[in-house]
């Protein structure tokens, strides 16, 4: 009797304290706050004159065209302020989300050029993460996480140029 006692008093307890101030809602996760972004990012992504997104193969530096040791399979300057606003926002809303893993194969590049000088973006949205170059007075690279979301809207421009995608990865 009195472990039923007990377990009701609980649930009754739980129930009268309504959400979850761990979750927010009662059996529901929070939205995932990002993380912040480096220093510069931000801006590069919000007052860039010219934006260019690229196309690239994964595995293996072939060829002359490269981006940061990449093979590019094609890229397109947006030159559409519409197309433009589109893939800067899609990017940078999923930027500083999620959680990296350790592979890095990426299929997607942006750069992002203001005022002669240019932040170029690596992206990997199998493993979430991306490799921010421009940003520091030596050049090396700056880590990001990013959120998968965006690749649905860079494939959707590229594609819409007739640039070929990389083959997805496989599962």
């Amino acid at each position: 009797m009195t472990r039923r006692f007990v377990a009701l008093a609980l649930l009754l307890l739980c129930a009268a304290l309504g959400p979850s101030p761990l979750t927010g809602q009662a059996g529901k996760k929070p939205p995932r706050k990002g993380r912040p972004l480096p220093e510069g990012l931000k801006e590069a992504l919000e007052k860039a004159e010219k934006v260019e997104l690229y196309s690239l193969e994964p595995r293996g530096a072939k060829g002359k065209d490269l981006f940061h040791d990449y093979t590019v399979l094609g890229k397109v300057e947006l030159k559409d302020k519409a197309d433009r606003a589109d893939a800067v926002k899609a990017v940078a809303g999923a930027l500083g989300v999620g959680s990296g893993a350790k592979c890095f194969d990426p299929r997607h590049g942006m750069r992002l050029v203001r005022g002669g000088k240019s932040v170029d973006l690596v992206i990997c949205f199998r493993c979430s993460n991306v490799r921010v170059y421009g940003l520091t007075a030596n050049d090396k690279s700056v880590r990001v996480t990013t959120a998968k979301t965006a690749q649905e809207a860079l494939d959707k421009i590229l594609s819409g140029a007739n640039v070929p995608l990389a083959k997805p990865p496989k599962k």
